[in-house]
């Protein structure tokens, strides 16, 4: 089974974070198409870009499962806070390349079968509706999802059913 992973990875923590999880799914029997194993090498055949951004779309279309982090931890001081009248809230957004990557997949699966799954490196804040909606759940914990026999347990998802949570 083949899993796309999309996250952001643009500084050592969410790379480190980012080939971390690539491994642990190799661990646990998974093929991984990991966009972090892509260095953006401009003027290196096949590094550009273009290439990059082409070869994503690929493996996004033969994965059976596309795992989306949909947090995106904020240098502490930097973070962002939603003011609703009370004491503001410190939020964490996705990336917006992690966004247009589950737009894409949730488009794919008018055509084939494919499972979208969403996680948080922190505590689950309400999710936006659109992408609750993408998604067929929220992984609470990566391990209760993906099993070691390479074998999904889509039942430890958190289910949405039109509802935010």
């Amino acid at each position: 089974m083949q899993v796309y992973t999309a996250g952001p990875f643009f500084n050592d923590v969410q790379e480190a974070h980012a080939f971390a999880l690539a491994q642990q799914l190799r661990d646990l029997g998974f093929g991984v198409y990991a966009p972090v194993e892509e260095k953006f090498r401009e003027g290196e055949p096949g590094r550009g870009a273009v290439e990059i951004f082409d070869r994503n779309i690929l493996w996004m279309t033969y994965s059976d499962v596309c795992l989306f982090q949909l947090d995106y931890p904020m240098t502490p001081g930097c973070e962002l806070h939603v003011c609703d009248g009370k004491e503001p809230t410190p939020i964490s957004l996705p990336d917006m390349g992690t966004v247009w990557e589950l737009g894409f997949a949730f488009a794919l699966k008018k055509w084939r079968a494919v499972t979208l799954i969403g996680y948080y490196t922190g505590p689950v804040p309400k999710v936006n509706l659109m992408i609750a909606q993408s998604l067929d759940g929220i992984a609470e914990n990566i391990t209760d999802v993906f099993l070691p026999s390479g074998e999904l347990n889509l039942s430890a998802l958190v289910a949405y059913n039109g509802k935010q949570i």
